[in-house]
């Protein structure tokens, strides 16, 4: 899995998740008091909406205070993602069926530039389980966990199961998914999740779409060195 930073500088081994930080500017941390103080914006009836209201929620969690990621500015990110999305797939599929999965990737890399246009943030994205083998939930959690006790990273996740929805991942404990979510939603029991590739656990109430998780992270000031 690329992009999964780990506790140690040990060599990677075999059948363990990849990990990698270049480009990305991470700080270790015990729990921000910003992460316990900051509320997700809710989408209230726009259930369809969610998709949106990720990208804006993750782009929060990941900003500090000092880039000007305010209310004024998530309104003005808000209706301008609404507009490039409603030209991109049509807002009446977008009102009655969601954000898919392609559409999600094309906004996500426009809103990455329309934030750093915009503002201090210098937000980047990727896809850490495209493509890195199907590895059991546990493990794919294990280096998600290890991702998310660093500064100005989230993880947005489609999640299917009792929920067709897409989220923002804050952190994982070794019990639950912490989430920033748009429809208040907070924690999620790892015993209750699966990989949608996983033939185990099929009775789980809520499944990871692989394809669906995206990392917005915080761009490195020297990463155009590297």
């Amino acid at each position: 899995m690329t992009n999964m930073p780990t506790k140690s500088s040990n060599s990677e081994k075999p059948g363990v998740l990849p990990s990698t930080t270049q480009g990305f500017h991470l700080n270790k941390h015990p729990a921000s008091v910003k992460q316990f103080t900051l509320r997700p914006h809710q989408q209230g009836a726009f259930d369809s909406l969610c998709g949106l209201y990720s990208i804006i929620n993750a782009t929060r969690l990941i900003a500090s205070p000092s880039e000007g990621i305010g209310k004024d500015f998530c309104e003005d990110f808000f209706y301008a993602l609404l507009r490039y999305a409603s030209r991109r797939f049509g807002l009446k599929p977008l009102s009655h069926h969601g954000t898919p999965q392609w559409l999600m990737g094309v906004l996500l890399r426009w809103s990455c530039a329309y934030v750093a246009k915009r503002s201090s943030l210098k937000p980047v994205v990727t896809q850490p389980l495209v493509g890195k083998g199907r590895f059991p939930f546990d493990t794919v959690m294990n280096a998600t966990r290890g991702l998310l006790s660093y500064q100005g990273c989230a993880l947005i996740a489609e999640l299917g199961g009792v929920h067709s929805h897409w989220t923002v991942i804050r952190s994982v404990s070794y019990a639950q998914v912490h989430l920033f979510d748009s429809d208040g939603l907070k924690v999620l029991n790892l015993s209750d999740m699966r990989m949608d590739y996983e033939k185990t656990r099929l009775r789980s109430r809520h499944v990871l779409v692989t394809r669906s998780t995206f990392m917005l992270a915080r761009e490195r000031a020297d990463s155009s060195a590297d």
